[in-house]
This record gives structure tokens, sequence and C-alpha cells, in this order.
């Protein structure tokens, strides 16, 4: 396979992330894929993705110069940029890990993983960490 990873670098990065997330979507799939293949439920904007790379570079898999791949990561910073996963965040100021809360912790929250359906059970997740 001739793919390769890097990060997230500018809007053409961010709309092929769009894309994947669009074509995988939960109200765009079948019931048989969702259970299946699985889904995303988030789809974020331009603007949120340019938000989310600033407080941590996003991952990416390109192949022909065409986003096959990504996982986005979110720093504690994040916690207020999609208003969507406020609640898990929160949750972290709640839960005890080790007699401390979660939120007292350096910790990365991988927000969302995406495949793109042909390259799936290749690999590339694990490659990708």
């Amino acid at each position: 396979m001739d793919y390769h990873f890097r990060k997230a670098q500018n809007s053409e990065d961010f709309k092929g992330i769009i894309a994947l997330q669009q074509a995988n979507l939960l109200q765009n799939l079948s019931l048989e894929t969702i259970q299946k293949e699985g889904f995303v439920r988030v789809c974020h904007s331009l603007e949120d993705l340019t938000k989310l790379n600033e407080f941590e570079e996003q991952l990416i898999a390109i192949q022909d110069n065409e986003v096959i791949a990504y996982i986005l990561a979110m720093p504690p910073g994040s916690r207020t940029s999609i208003p969507m996963l406020l609640p898990m965040f929160e949750q972290f100021d709640q839960i005890d890990w080790k007699g401390q809360k979660i939120s007292s912790y350096s910790y990365l929250a991988i927000g969302q993983v995406c495949v793109a359906k042909e390259f799936r059970s290749q690999g590339l997740f694990a490659n990708a960490y």
C-alpha cells in the first residue's frame, strides 16, 4: 500500500477530513453498514478543524493526495472547541484514577478516528500509532 502519515497542514487537508467524515456519518449510512463497518457521529466544520489543529496537530494518512484516514486528537485546552464533546471533558473532571481526577493528569483525548472503507482491515490504524 502506498500511503504515508503526516500532520494536517492546511484547508485542503481539513476538507479531506470533512469528506471522509461525510462518507461515514451515522445518518448517511445503512443499518447494515453501521453494524458491520461502524460510523462517526460528528462532522466538524473547517473552522472546527482549524481550531483543533491550533491545540494539537491532527494526524492524517494520505494516498494520491487524498485523505484516507485521520485521527483527531484533543488536549484538555480544546475542551470547549467542540460543544458536543464538552460532556466528555466534564466527565474527566469527575472520574478518579489512582486517587486523582483524570483532568489533573496530562492527557490527550482521541476525539474521532476514521479509515476509508477500502483501506480498513489492513493495519493502517495500528500503523498510525
